[in-house]
């Protein structure tokens, strides 16, 4: 039986989640926690911490993929070597010199920066949907009067058949392991396991097959949604619309299964570490008709900037202030930009003339490294017989002993 707990508030979740786990773990159950692939770091921590202990054993931090991988493990599915997307681009810049001819419009764009890693993550998106390369032909069928958008789904149709067939019997990545999952209908082998899937708003079409998979075989799983259970059917309010359609997608696979599911809200409605004020502005703003609170705020500052480096300036001045005269650490402070890409350069030069510690949280791709570059043209060189593009490329990185001279 499916059970979903709802609750506005990420930490009355979170503290339901790992209470919980607390509990069945002192009454010795076996419990797989369910993440994005992301946070499984992060709550193996906090999971260590709440139970107080050194390892894990019978508790368990998951992912799709970890759940794939051991799944596969048991049915005798992991005789491929895994390729990463490191390995799938060097791929794709091969599948490009092989499909020259048939190539006509991204031709011209192999060498552009970013542009090989822009179709791997096109590929591995439209694997994540169940979007086969039959699927993008027929689009490109139907949509035979508008010839230029016919001809790119057409190339991208066969990029993409050319990569499976690149992967078939020799390699699997993250999509191919989550896909051979949710092909596995019978997951029986875990029905003495609970299972809580946390911090997700949304699934994709390949993972919802699997969580159908689990409903089918009367799994024990307990979904936890980041949603308003009061609201939950006002149309006008679309704050938790993402989550409200991933509760709609799982009742519809519970009814289609015949299977019975339950909502319920999560009965700590409050959450103890916001004050008043945080919890009104959360709870109404994006009211179409907000309550009415005519209290002066006195914890929620508005400052109105004319451009990036003001604010930013603005800002560092207050992290100091809050750091000399008001005990703050400066790890007590979180910094919110709205748009990390526009903010985090001037971020980085204020704070340092400010005195002010920082960490990015920011992913840092190596393709563009230049390291990588250079290997990645050496490669290319032993592959292509000395093309002069990948002579030039090797060239330009200055890892060679030849003088700019």
């Amino acid at each position: 039986m499916l059970s979903i707990l709802a609750s506005r508030y990420n930490k009355v979740i979170e503290n339901e989640v790992f209470t919980r786990v607390k509990a069945d773990f002192h009454s010795g159950k076996k419990v797989y926690i369910v993440v994005p692939e992301q946070f499984t770091l992060q709550n193996e921590i906090k999971l260590m911490e709440t139970l107080d202990v050194m390892a894990l054993m019978d508790i368990k931090i998951m992912s799709f993929n970890k759940m794939a991988i051991e799944a596969l493990s048991n049915e005798g599915g992991l005789k491929r070597r895994y390729i990463d997307d490191i390995g799938k681009s060097m791929a794709v810049k091969k599948i490009f010199q092989g499909l020259n001819d048939d190539i006509k419009l991204y031709a011209g764009s192999i060498d552009k920066e970013g542009f090989i890693s822009s179709i791997v993550k096109l590929i591995t998106e439209m694997k994540r949907t169940l979007i086969r390369p039959t699927d993008l032909r027929e689009s490109a069928q139907k949509n035979k009067s508008h010839i230029l958008l016919s001809q790119k789904l057409t190339e991208l149709a066969l990029i993409y058949e050319a990569f499976d067939a690149s992967l078939e019997g020799k390699y699997v990545d993250n999509e191919d392991r989550i896909g051979q999952f949710s092909e596995i209908k019978n997951l029986t082998y875990l029905k003495d396991i609970k299972i809580y899937f946390y911090s997700f708003f949304s699934f994709t079409e390949i993972e919802n097959q699997v969580i159908k998979n689990m409903i089918h075989s009367q799994l024990n799983v307990t979904m936890f949604l980041n949603l308003d259970y009061e609201n939950i059917n006002d149309k006008l309010d679309d704050t938790f619309g993402i989550t409200n359609k991933t509760l709609n997608r799982l009742s519809q696979m519970c009814e289609e299964l015949n299977q019975k599911y339950d909502v319920r809200e999560i009965t700590d409605l409050k959450n103890p570490d916001l004050n008043d004020e945080i919890r009104y502005l959360g709870d109404n703003l994006f009211k179409t008709i907000a309550n009415e609170n005519r209290d002066i705020p006195q914890k929620i500052n508005i400052y109105h900037a004319h451009n990036i480096d003001e604010e930013i300036r603005k800002v560092a001045m207050d992290i100091n202030h809050k750091v000399i005269n008001e005990d703050y650490r400066f790890k007590d402070i979180i910094v919110v930009p709205c748009d990390s890409s526009s903010y985090n350069k001037n971020i980085k030069l204020i704070f340092r003339e400010y005195e002010i510690p920082f960490f990015i949280d920011e992913k840092r791709s190596i393709i563009s490294s230049p390291i990588i570059k250079t290997i990645i043209a050496v490669l290319n060189l032993i592959d292509s017989k000395f093309r002069a593009e990948d002579i030039l490329m090797f060239l330009k990185n200055g890892f060679s002993k030849i003088c700019d001279n």
